[in-house]
C-alpha cells in the first residue's frame, strides 16, 4: 500500500488547506488529530483504469483490483494502523478503452491528540489527479 498524497495548494478555486479548522493541521500527506475523541472520518479518490484486460483476466491476476484504505499512525503504537477500507474487485468495460470509478470510505472511529490519519491505496497508478478527491475528520 502507498500513501496517497493529496496536494499542497493554497491557490485556485478549491485550496486544500481551505477547510482546516479547529485546530486541525495538514503535514506530509496526514491530518493530525487536535483533541481526543470519536471521529468521523471520510475518503473519496476517482481511479481511472485502462481496459487492456478481460474480466476474467484481471479477477485471476488479482487479489484486488483497486484497494482504498485509511490509516492511523500514533506514536504509542510506532506504525501504521487501518482504521476503514473498501475495494473493487473487477471493473466491466465494455466499449471504452478507460473506465472512470470512485471508492469511498466513512467510518466512525475513537482518535487520540496527535494521531495521524492517512489514505493509501495498492495501486496508485490508477489514482486520478482531480480536484474531487478529498479526505477529512469531523469531531463528533
Amino acid at each position: 500500500m502507498a500513501k496517497v498524497l493529496f496536494g499542497a495548494n493554497n491557490e485556485g478555486l478549491y485550496p486544500s488547506h481551505g477547510f482546516l479548522t479547529n485546530g486541525v493541521l495538514f503535514q506530509n500527506g496526514r491530518l493530525i488529530v487536535p483533541l481526543t475523541g470519536t471521529y468521523l472520518i471520510y475518503s473519496s479518490i476517482h481511479h481511472r483504469l485502462q481496459c487492456s484486460l478481460s474480466r476474467e483476466q484481471v479477477s485471476a491476476e488479482e487479489e484486488h483490483l483497486v484497494r482504498h484504505a485509511m490509516y492511523r499512525f500514533n506514536i504509542r503504537l510506532g506504525h501504521d494502523q487501518e482504521v476503514a477500507s473498501t475495494h473493487q474487485d473487477h471493473i466491466d468495460c465494455n466499449c471504452s478503452a478507460f473506465v472512470d470509478f470512485q471508492t469511498e470510505i466513512s467510518t466512525l472511529v475513537e482518535l487520540w491528540a496527535g494521531d495521524e490519519i492517512s489514505v493509501k491505496l495498492n495501486d496508485c497508478s490508477l489514482h486520478m489527479h482531480s480536484e474531487s478527491n478529498y479526505f477529512g475528520l469531523r469531531l463528533i
